[in-house]
């Protein structure tokens, strides 16, 4: 049965996103299906109907949009995948007008099967444009305060230009403190690798916003700052 269920997640991904084919949405999921993503207006989208058109909603500001399947694990009934997402934003996208750029963005998308279809998943990671490195720091390491800091962090033996957040993702609702990095104008998988992270300057504080368009132009502005502030600046080894 898992192995059944990754071959329903991967027709998700290929047929349903990739191909395009969306009627095949009716086949994969269940009647009463729940998909929750904070992303979308009130957390969630419920039926094939309702995900159906979420799904409508970003291919039309991504009309190249395209997955790739990463990594695939099954357990009883649930399917937890890893993809990485590219696409080009031509079109609007909840409130943000078309930015012309290409974006590369990474996330876990966890399914629930029950009778050969999806009845409930919930989509985790970079939704906003702006895919992090999610960093845990040694032991008996300082953090600074909660904030976003213009950094390098260390990639494979070069040191590149990010904009890191440290704090609880008030917008979302956090709570635990977690250290972010977007590294700018670099598209490689970082998963699993160790990295150092040098701060720079911290740019501003934590805040909570009313959107997620909101904190998307928040996000775009601080990455632009970064840029300034390290394009002509030495890296620190």
């Amino acid at each position: 049965m898992s192995e059944q269920n990754k071959a329903l997640a991967k027709r998700v991904i290929e047929e349903v996103l990739n191909e395009r084919k969306l009627e095949v949405i009716d086949e994969l999921y269940a009647a009463n299906c729940v998909i929750n993503d904070p992303s979308v207006p009130g957390g969630k989208t419920t039926g094939p109907k309702g995900y159906r058109q979420f799904i409508e909603i970003y291919l039309a500001a991504f009309p190249d949009l395209h997955f790739t399947i990463n990594d695939q694990i099954s357990d009883g009934d649930k399917v937890v995948t890893r993809w990485t997402g590219t696409g080009t934003q031509k079109g609007a996208l909840m409130g943000i007008a078309p930015t012309g750029k290409r974006a590369t963005v990474t996330g876990i998308t966890i399914g629930r099967f029950q009778g050969g279809k999806v009845v409930e998943g919930e989509h985790v990671g970079a939704r906003l444009g702006f895919p992090t490195a999610n960093l845990e720091p040694d032991p008996g390491r300082c953090v600074p305060q909660n904030g976003i800091y213009a950094s390098w962090l260390e990639v494979d033996g070069h040191w590149r230009p990010a904009a890191t957040s440290i704090g609880v993702r008030p917008t979302f609702g956090g709570t635990d403190v977690t250290i972010e990095a977007h590294v700018l104008d670099f598209s490689g998988d970082l998963y699993r690798k160790s990295t150092r992270l040098a701060f720079v300057r911290r740019l501003r504080g934590e805040r909570r916003f009313r959107s997620e368009a909101a904190l998307q132009a928040a996000i775009a502005g601080d990455v632009e700052r970064v840029r300034g502030l390290l394009q002509h600046a030495k890296a620190p080894w």
